[in-house]
């Protein structure tokens, strides 16, 4: 927990490592004890702070903090009312020497890079993946939909010069000054099918209204 030395000058040397503290209580104890606290010492900061201000003898008190993950968040206040009594007593000097490293630190790292190594080989020893299966070229577009057809059903005896065959739409030629002559009729002028007649049957002729 704490090495304790007297230097050639007479200064009285006390190391603390956060790293091997058990717990506040101990540090007390063993402070008192090296530092030849009077017996009547309460064993809190408060009497830490009044016995390290009445030191007579030359005293240097060097802390070692752990590194962050292990600190004790009660030694803090131990640093701080040994800084602060350093500043009041001429004869006591703090000091905070380097962090200490973590004993497993080369451990892990070594124990981390075996892992590493035995993922690597578990992956060299899994066989090649397939090729992913080139890509299914794309469908051709479908042929355009045959336009839907009719034909002409009309007779002429009714007059009508074109009647669909689906639809029922009808052209008559009844209204004599509405008429013009076309290349025949191809489409039928109300649901657009085309017309199929054979030729030379009467899907040709003369367009009028429709009716």
């Amino acid at each position: 927990m704490a090495g304790y030395r007297i230097e050639p000058d007479g200064t009285h040397v006390l190391e603390i490592d956060e790293s091997e503290l058990a717990s506040a209580e101990a540090l007390h104890a063993e402070i008192a004890r090296t530092l030849s606290f009077p017996a009547y010492y309460g064993g809190n900061l408060a009497a830490l702070s009044d016995c390290l201000e009445d030191l007579d003898e030359p005293t240097c008190i060097a802390v070692r903090r752990a590194p962050m993950a292990n600190r004790r968040p009660w030694f803090d206040g131990f640093c701080r009312v040994i800084e602060r009594a350093s500043n009041e007593n001429p004869r006591l000097r703090f000091e905070e020497l380097a962090t200490a490293l973590p004993e497993t630190t080369l451990d892990d790292i070594l124990v981390r890079l075996e892992s590493i190594d035995a993922r690597l080989d578990a992956l060299q020893a899994q066989p090649a993946a397939a090729a992913p299966a080139p890509a299914a070229p794309a469908a051709a577009p479908l042929a355009a939909a045959a336009r839907e057809t009719c034909r002409n059903l009309a007779s002429g005896s009714d007059g009508d010069r074109f009647k669909c065959g689906s639809c029922g739409c009808r052209v008559s030629d009844y209204l004599e000054e509405t008429r013009q002559l076309i290349d025949g009729l191809r489409y039928c002028p109300l649901c657009g099918r085309e017309v199929t007649n054979p030729e030379g049957s009467n899907a040709l002729g003369w367009v009028g209204e429709l009716i």
